[in-house]
């Protein structure tokens, strides 16, 4: 679990970027996260975000010129893309790759195993965010999500990529996934990368007119979807103990799909001062 020191450390960085960029949902910054051997984030390199369709031009604007992102990477379905829109990324210039961890079928599936209260129950009753637990742990080990997440990574060391942000619908789960991942591979300590987690439920919870059409399509209240969106470090903190217990660390996962030394040696030439 993060300790207060963990917690102090994001606290001292200005990551929440949802004020800066207009629509912006879950939008922040890992960019100032320690690692274990004293180097540091290169802050505007990476972000990670939930849902981007909303985003005012004044706010695709701001991530262009101001922040200068030229890569979005996109772990939506297909489906989610269809029923939330697009934005036009080639338009403003930046490179726009799509990266689906889960396929239509697999996200229908999940999502409605997410609906209701019994999902709600469940979540509530389940000790160390069991539910979520469970549910990254098929996402890391399908061939979808072992694809993607490699693309990820290696997409992060190519020098072409540039500054990037990488989103979901929510920015919790698959963009969670995927951050956890990233800041493994440059070295951030576990504890950091659990509160990075959990922030995504504070970031949420002013956005809930971003999902009235989820909350309609899966019959939950608002409460229920608020209760579903909290965060508990102990969640992303027990996946990581499953990729401990099944490839020996959280490293080994991402050797195991394919994410080679050079590979690594590259994302934290790129991503660390």
């Amino acid at each position: 679990m993060p300790d207060r020191e963990g917690r102090e450390a994001l606290a001292s960085e200005p990551r929440d970027l949802d004020g800066l960029v207009e629509g912006a949902v879950n939008l922040r910054d890992l960019g100032g996260l320690r690692t274990r051997d004293g180097a540091q984030v290169r802050p505007r390199r990476l972000l990670r975000s939930g849902l981007m369709h909303a985003i005012t031009e004044a706010g695709l604007g701001t991530l262009r010129d101001t922040l200068g992102i030229r890569t979005v990477i996109d772990f939506r379905d297909p489906g989610e893309r269809e029923q939330d829109g697009l934005v036009d990324w080639a338009r403003h210039g930046v490179t726009a790759l799509h990266l689906p961890p889960l396929s239509d079928a697999a996200f229908v599936a999940q999502q409605r195993a997410v609906a209701g209260e019994q999902a709600a129950a469940w979540k509530a009753s389940a000790p160390g965010g069991g539910f979520e637990r469970a549910m990254y742990r098929d996402l890391v080990r399908g061939d979808t999500g072992r694809r993607a997440y490699r693309a990820f990574l290696e997409r992060l060391a190519d020098p072409a990529t540039g500054p990037t942000v990488f989103h979901c619908s929510g920015g919790r789960d698959r963009t969670g996934i995927a951050a956890a991942l990233a800041l493994t591979v440059l070295g951030v300590d576990e504890a950091l990368i659990c509160e990075d987690y959990r922030v995504s439920g504070e970031q949420l919870r002013p956005h809930t007119r971003h999902f009235v059409e989820q909350l309609a399509t899966f019959g939950l209240t608002e409460p229920q979807w608020l209760q579903l969106v909290q965060c508990s470090a102990a969640t992303m903190a027990g996946l990581l103990d499953d990729l401990r217990a099944e490839y020996g660390s959280p490293m080994g996962y991402v050797e195991a799909i394919g994410v080679g030394v050079e590979t690594v040696a590259k994302i934290r030439g790129a991503l660390l001062r």
